[in-house]
């Protein structure tokens, strides 16, 4: 499923995008008073106050060049800032599937096998609000991915005597995956307006879980009996975005 969200984020002007900071000669800067008294803007050019660097450094310009120009001024002080509103890409991908087979040997004996499978993805994380940031860029994905099995062992060694067995493994991951973090100056962000992309470091979330039970059911009589075992062990794992282990969230 495909679908897209309105964000309008902070821009700078294309005159401040050249060094052009421009300002209200006795007014405080602001949309309203911008549009209304366009005779009192003066500007002062940023790049010739310091002699020794007269351009924009070339990774800053590169950032630049990955941001928009305002086509709207809800948001910013109208002169030097403005918002770009467009409609972010996120995708919804999900797929599960579930597959079970039982066999009997004998009147006795029977065994019982399942297995699951599935993924559910968010293409551009809308849940911590991380979509893309620009039409050309993109958005931190999370993927949520599940996977288990399970087998059961039952055996009646007489109508009033039954034995459940059964084994049961289950692997989750939660990841953020980032595409650009390691290929951009992921660390040099523009503080006064939107980065161009999303500075998430990438992350995985892993927490397999075995369990074990054995139930035991006796019939005497009026009477029925029950007793068992559960044993579960959880362990949850962090990784980062090279794949380096750092540390358990969950052990038990």
């Amino acid at each position: 499923m495909a679908a897209a969200e309105t964000r309008n984020r902070l821009v700078y002007t294309a005159e401040a995008r050249t060094g052009n900071f421009r300002y209200l000669n006795g007014l405080p800067v602001s949309p309203g008073n911008a549009a209304a008294n366009p005779s009192a803007i003066r500007s002062v050019n940023l790049l010739t106050l310091k002699p020794t660097r007269n351009t924009i450094d070339p990774t800053m310009a590169a950032q630049l060049a990955r941001t928009q120009v305002p086509n709207n001024y809800d948001i910013g002080d109208g002169l030097n800032t403005g918002g770009f509103r467009f409609n972010a890409f996120r995708g919804a991908p999900r797929d599960i599937y579930s597959f079970r087979g039982d066999h009997h040997f004998s009147d006795k004996y029977s065994l019982e096998f399942n297995h699951s499978y599935g993924n559910d993805f968010q293409i551009g994380d809308l849940t911590n609000n991380r979509l893309q940031q620009f039409p050309d860029e993109v958005g931190v994905d999370r993927k949520l991915r599940g996977r288990s099995i399970s087998t059961a062992l039952v055996a009646a060694f007489n109508p009033k005597l039954i034995n459940e067995f059964r084994f049961g493994f289950q692997n989750s991951e939660l990841a953020f995956t980032n595409t650009y973090f390691g290929a951009s100056p992921a660390f040099l962000t523009l503080n006064t307006i939107d980065n161009p992309f999303q500075t998430r470091t990438p992350t995985a979330h892993i927490a397999p879980v075995y369990q074990y039970i054995d139930n035991l059911t006796w019939t005497r009589s009026n009477h029925i009996f029950k007793t068992g075992v559960d044993l579960r062990h959880v362990t949850g794992r962090i990784y980062d975005f090279v794949g380096r282990f750092c540390g358990y969230y969950a052990k038990r």
